[in-house]
């Protein structure tokens, strides 16, 4: 496989990106993005233009038509003679676009036209995939002719430097110039929706068409010690809800907190991995939480209706889930979009952050094996109006859901253990000194491991908001967003395309073999 391999190029040294003359302001900011992303790799400064007669081509110049059709008349005028459909929300789909380059020459005429606003970021996204730098110009394909939308409905991220990255190599923090770059890296990758702590950015989410996304703890808050839950992993700031007082507190909290948010577009209420309560009155604690969920749910959307809740299973016991099951299928719940699968929500896994039992019952007959068949249970349980969204663990190498183990698997609560032929997951281990000396939350890669987990698990559900701690792993989080609009992809394709995006054609194929060593 050469990895850096692509179709004959042309040279340019000039650029003009054409608006629409009705383009709308966050058209006009991805204009604006794919102007100033091209200056930076090259000596070239992009013209902004809404002139039709700035769309002349000649000798040696670029000229983009960028923009939704409907708000762009020479775009949908150009569409027409080259005898091209406009992308619609079925052909090629919700957040599609299309490119189409025309020769003239030298020169080169791109269309880029996207079903909608958030099309337009990603058609940026793949013009700058698509171009290379050479001598201060810029190499584009003169033959390119895509149409493409998403294959999955959500597309998260959590983005940030790290607390332990930074603190293991003693490098600055980022400027919040530096941190938004990054977000909008990610979203020129595909992503739709970021996690935030708080709704101080929502005007920057906002501005590029992006959604947000926060995460609560139904159980989360302070009171006195006798309010205090029993959490499994022993972290404060969690209040048990089989007391009334404690219970009213946290409603009454939450009141005063969305009230004065901006709306969110998704809430993801936690179970576990931080949270929930494991006292006899709890129990099962899913019943608890789901119910307290729903309460919580009907305060968020008295102030902000549109938002959609996921609800997790995490940290959960066998009838802990069931108790959901159960309250979802007594009658329809609208209140809640989906159900949100992420560490220690699988009880089948014995891996860190394992469930207290596990059922074993889905060991006969188990299909794909332990990766697949509790996805395929949920999906059996869930009623119709809710899906499955996922919240993967891509960010820790070894003790997450995921990741290597480096420690034999110990009973559960029941005495089980996983049976022999699961043992091979926890049989491939790290190098002893290795995971002694470097944190859990350190650089790196597993091409071949995470495109197997995406494979197996993503296609029972409609989408995941990954879950990451820092930086250092860029990789396994860029593929991922790659494949979820892409998902049938080969590893090779998705490895070349990464390699030849971040270090350049000429070192693609080095990069490409070394993060395959990095992994072995």
């Amino acid at each position: 496989m050469i990895y850096g391999a692509q179709p004959p190029a042309l040279a340019f040294d000039h650029v003009t990106i054409v608006t629409g003359d009705r383009a709308s302001e966050v058209e006009g900011r991805m204009a604006q993005l794919l102007a100033e992303r091209i200056a930076e790799r090259s000596n070239l400064k992009p013209l902004l233009s809404r002139d039709a007669k700035d769309g002349d081509f000649r000798d040696g110049k670029l000229t983009i038509f960028l923009g939704c059709p409907a708000r762009h008349a020479l775009l949908a005028e150009l569409l027409r003679l080259e005898k091209i459909k406009p992308p619609t929300e079925t052909d090629p789909g919700d957040e599609g676009f299309l490119l189409h380059a025309s020769k003239r020459g030298r020169g080169l005429r791109l269309l880029a036209a996207g079903v909608e606003e958030r099309g337009v970021l990603y058609a940026v996204g793949e013009i700058l995939r698509r171009m290379t730098d050479k001598n201060g110009r810029v190499d584009f394909p003169p033959d390119l002719d895509l149409r493409t939308a998403p294959a999955f409905r959500y597309r998260g991220m959590m983005v940030s430097q790290g607390h332990t990255i930074a603190e293991l190599t003693k490098s600055r923090h980022w400027t919040e110039a530096e941190l938004r770059r990054v977000i909008l890296d990610y979203a020129l990758a595909g992503a739709n929706n970021f996690a935030v702590g708080d709704d101080r950015d929502h005007e920057f989410f906002k501005s590029y068409g992006l959604q947000t996304l926060i995460s609560i703890s139904p159980n989360g808050g302070s009171g006195p010690p006798e309010w205090e839950a029993t959490e499994a992993i022993g972290r404060k700031g969690h209040l048990c809800l089989s007391v009334p007082e404690a219970r009213a507190a946290i409603l009454k909290a939450t009141e005063a907190q969305f009230s004065r948010f901006k709306p969110f577009d998704f809430v993801r209420m936690y179970s576990g991995d931080g949270g929930g309560c494991e006292c006899d009155q709890c129990a099962p604690y899913g019943g608890r939480y789901i119910r307290m969920a729903a309460d919580l749910a009907a305060i968020i959307h008295h102030h902000h209706p549109q938002t959609k809740i996921f609800a997790t299973n995490q940290k959960l016991d066998n009838a802990g889930d069931q108790a959901i099951f159960d309250y979802l299928n007594e009658q329809p719940r609208p209140w809640l979009t989906a159900l949100a699968y992420g560490p220690g929500s699988n009880p089948m896994s014995w891996q860190p952050g394992r469930r207290q039992d596990h059922r074993m019952d889905l060991f006969r007959y188990p299909a794909f094996g332990a990766m697949d068949r509790y996805l395929r249970e949920i999906i059996h349980q869930l009623p119709p109006r809710q899906s499955l969204v996922f919240y993967t663990d891509v960010t820790h190498w070894l003790y997450s859901e995921y990741g290597l183990v480096n420690y034999h698997p110990a009973p559960d609560l029941n005495g089980d253990t996983p049976p022999h032929w699961d043992a091979a997951t926890y049989a491939k281990r790290p190098d002893p000194a290795l995971a002694l000396v470097y944190d859990r939350r350190t650089f790196f890669a597993r091409p071949r491991h995470y495109y197997h987990v995406f494979r197996e698990t993503m296609r029972y559900g409609d989408g995941d908001a990954v879950y990451s701690e820092g930086y250092h792993d860029q990789f396994n989080q860029w593929m991922w967003q790659r494949l979820l609009w892409s998902p049938n992809v080969t590893l090779d394709e998705a490895l070349g395309e990464y390699t030849r995006t971040w270090f350049g054609p000429d070192a693609a194929t080095t990069m490409a073999e070394a993060l395959l060593q990095l992994e072995e």
